[in-house]
């Protein structure tokens, strides 16, 4: 072998790596870390004279990475715990026989279009609960140890 075509091969690796490099760069980005946490939840019980009640809760979540929604699930029947209540009768269990969502509202007291959230039966252990799901950003939005507020 020349000494040339040793430098040519010697010019090469430098720009693979470059490339592959990049590659990895775009690759993290695109596939990065999302995480969130529940960063202040406040509820408001309002008791009706016929024993109904108003419930108000404003979420506020930290997010980190893309997202895309939120949700809540609001348990209705724990059979474990319906279960303890029978062995013991001095505990008082029940849960709902219904829940109404009046409405969901945006970080800025805007109540968000019927079109834009969903609400669901679902079981999870021994739990049943109705999720609300809200499609805040169909496409992503990405959060950069942001505040989102979500009042239902």
């Amino acid at each position: 072998m020349d000494i040339r075509s040793e430098m040519k091969k010697l010019r090469i690796i430098p720009l693979i790596a470059l490339c592959f490099g990049l590659f990895l760069i775009l690759l993290v980005r695109k596939v990065s870390a999302q995480s969130y946490y529940i960063e202040d939840f406040n509820v408001k019980v309002d008791v009706k004279e016929d024993s109904t009640f108003d419930v108000s809760e404003e979420i506020t979540y930290r997010f980190f990475g893309e997202f895309h929604r939120v949700f809540r699930g609001i348990t209705l029947v724990n059979r474990a715990n319906l279960e303890r209540c029978r062995e013991d009768p001095s505990l008082q269990c029940g849960g709902f026989s219904y829940i109404t969502i009046i409405g969901v509202y945006d970080e800025d007291g805007n109540e968000v279009d019927e079109n834009e959230y969903s609400l669901s039966e679902e079981s999870v252990g021994t739990e049943d609960r109705l999720k609300v799901r809200w499609e805040f950003a169909p496409d992503g939005r990405y959060f950069n140890n942001e505040l989102f507020y979500l009042y239902n």
